[in-house]
């Protein structure tokens, strides 16, 4: 076999092999020492404290609305560059919907949007994205906040997102300080609920499920796609000193995986593809060695 027909069979293999392994997989109830996976039914998956940015584009101007949440105003943490003050501007709520506007006409980038009850026993969080560059989100991640939140440790680049199967760090603080050892529930739009338990540092590793149904996975899953995905929340309750509740929420969306919705079929195809390309090639190298 010419070497040209053996890289063909070796592409057309390992490309069998890749699409076999990146397929769907379902989402199967597990149970060991640190957590839980089950579903619940998509018409009710969450209840906690959540916030919502309204649809449509606006490169200026993120509308952003409370659910199951009695807070009087927005708080908004711009990305800051290394060594410079955290900024944090007051949004009123009105109707509980709040405008959030980049800082300047040119700094865009993610800003952190959280909102807190008048009784301060619960926190929602999520990141808004102006389009525009700007700093790198790690000084605003890291700001510390009064009373319970739960927010990410770092967030996707740009033009990126969170994906089922990628794992991200998320940490739970009280008053800026890690709380270690108390329980996170992931709950998605598509079903899964996860019981996760924060490490010493407060942190716990979120693995986003392929929970995706596959009519979802067929519309611009990939890049600059127009997948909107579906949308999580993660969220803790701790008792205080005194024995009250608080509860710390952070909600935002993911994207199904790179290959979901990708069959064994397609693979087997790209196999037959490669094996057809090669042939040509074994068949020329054989006529090359007759005597005529």
């Amino acid at each position: 076999m010419s070497k040209k027909g053996c890289l063909g069979l070796i592409l057309a293999t390992w490309l069998l092999a890749t699409v076999a392994h990146t397929a769907p997989q379902k989402t199967v109830a597990e149970e060991d020492a640190t957590h839980h996976v089950y579903a619940v039914p998509e018409h009710a998956w969450t209840i906690q404290p959540v916030l919502r940015r309204d649809s449509g584009f606006n490169r200026g101007l993120a509308l952003v609305r409370t659910e199951r949440l009695d807070a009087a105003q927005l708080s908004v943490l711009p990305a800051t560059e290394a060594g410079k003050q955290v900024i944090e501007m007051q949004v009123p709520l009105r109707n509980g919907k709040g405008a959030v506007r980049p800082l300047g006409k040119r700094q865009g980038g993610w800003y952190r949007v959280t909102a807190r009850s008048r009784d301060g026993r619960s926190r929602a969080g999520t990141v808004v994205y102006f389009s525009n560059p700007g700093p790198a989100p790690r000084e605003m991640l890291k700001h510390p906040l009064s009373g319970l939140d739960l927010s990410p440790v770092m967030l996707p680049r740009e033009h990126r997102h969170y994906r089922a199967r990628d794992t991200w760090p998320f940490v739970l603080r009280l008053n800026g300080r890690p709380v270690a050892g108390e329980k996170v529930l992931l709950e998605t739009a598509g079903g899964t609920r996860e019981v996760l338990v924060t490490d010493a540092q407060g942190v716990v590793e979120v693995t986003f499920p392929d929970d995706f149904r596959q009519e979802q996975t067929q519309a611009g899953g990939h890049g600059h796609g127009h997948n909107p995905g579906q949308a999580f929340v993660l969220s803790a309750t701790i008792a205080d000193e005194n024995g009250h509740t608080m509860t710390a929420a952070f909600n935002f969306r993911y994207r199904p995986h790179a290959y979901s919705g990708k069959s064994l079929w397609l693979g087997a195809g790209f196999a037959l593809l490669g094996m057809l390309s090669a042939t040509p090639l074994l068949r020329g190298r054989e006529d090359k060695g007759k005597v005529k």
